[in-house]
């Protein structure tokens, strides 16, 4: 049974490295393919104006009608969500990769209809959204869908959400979340002061921290470790794994894999 165990442990470490090795290689293809374009449109006649348009940041500031849902599509984002004086967005981009927004049928919704692969590089300026909501606003849903950049959520109730993020980290506050899926493929999910009832976290290369109230947790992590707490964790539903990374829960170790 040890022999059996051991073999298993081997295996699914194969497949977690391979696995780590291909997002590494994908991403690493990706930033290069990046340079390779930009330094091609340095080489341009019109260079000066190529860099100025690419970089120089525009800011759009503005309140909106009232919403009740928020969907985000968006390739390069710092996005931060929370609680304001009023409904609003503010957004700081290069001018050519400015989102469009509006509010349909109380959806704001955010999408980033200009892409191309410079934007890679960019990710290191000020790509920005900040959006704004009263203290008394309880959202239906709201969908990040955001594969580069650091996605921040702080005191927002909402019955569901769901976040995608690709490179960068995802944090979440004082929010009050019925259902909530969130996946990091390289970056850490940390949450803070927070009531989840169902929750569903995976990180590929970082750690998930989770610190509140917890009815159900289901979290993978392939390369990093799982920490809870939470005052009475017997009340709550634990399927927990780590691949590379060990699990605890209020201080205590439960090795690479709990289910309770």
């Amino acid at each position: 049974m040890k022999n059996m165990n051991a073999i298993k442990n081997i295996y699914l470490t194969i497949l977690t490295i391979i696995t780590i090795l291909c997002i590494v290689l994908g991403s690493v293809h990706f930033f290069s393919d990046t340079v390779s374009d930009y330094d091609d449109d340095l080489d341009h006649d019109d260079a000066s104006h190529h860099f100025y348009s690419a970089f120089a940041s525009n800011t759009v500031q503005t309140q909106l009608e009232d919403f009740d849902s928020i969907d985000i599509d968006v390739y390069c984002a710092s996005l931060e969500i929370r609680i304001g004086a009023s409904y609003g967005i503010e957004m700081a981009y290069p001018k050519r990769y400015m989102p469009n927004y509006r509010v349909d049928d109380g959806t704001l919704t955010v999408k980033q209809d200009t892409i191309d692969e410079d934007i890679g590089i960019e990710s290191a300026r000020a790509c920005d959204i900040t959006i704004t909501l009263p203290s008394n606003v309880a959202l239906r849903s709201v969908s990040i869908d955001a594969p580069v950049g650091d996605i921040e959520l702080y005191g927002i109730t909402a019955e569901s959400l769901i976040v995608d993020a690709n490179i960068g980290d995802v944090d979440m506050e004082s929010c009050r979340i019925t259902e909530c899926r969130s996946e990091a493929d390289m970056g850490d999910i940390d949450v803070s002061e927070s009531r989840i009832d169902n929750g569903n976290y995976t990180a590929a290369m970082g750690d998930i921290d989770l610190e509140g109230q917890f009815a159900s947790v289901t979290a993978r992590c392939s390369m990093g470790a799982i920490e809870i707490e939470c005052p009475d964790p017997a009340n709550s539903r634990f399927d927990l794994s780590c691949s590379m990374g060990d699990i605890e829960i209020n201080g205590r170790d439960y090795g690479n894999t709990y289910i309770r």
